[in-house]
């Protein structure tokens, strides 16, 4: 498993290639929290995947996150006006 300094360089660098402040809809995280809670990997009593290593209800709020296991991926960005 990699250890939270790995894992938060490689997030420092998902931050540097993308709009890191736009977030899902509420309905997108809630679709993806729905899935991980029904995946054998996720630990409930903790909320972390133990395929990635991550938190889920933090991961799920990104568009730029997606599940390992290909459960769900990258949302695609559409700017608002």
């Amino acid at each position: 498993m990699r250890s939270f300094f790995e894992k938060f360089g490689k997030f420092k660098q998902d931050l540097k290639s993308h709009e890191w402040d736009l977030r899902v809809s509420d309905q997108e995280r809630q679709e993806r929290l729905d899935v991980c809670s029904n995946c054998d990997k996720f630990n409930k009593t903790i909320n972390f995947c133990s395929e990635c290593g991550c938190h889920i209800p933090s991961k799920s709020l990104f568009w730029f996150s997606e599940c390992p296991l290909d459960k769900w991926k990258v949302q695609d960005v559409k700017q608002s006006d």
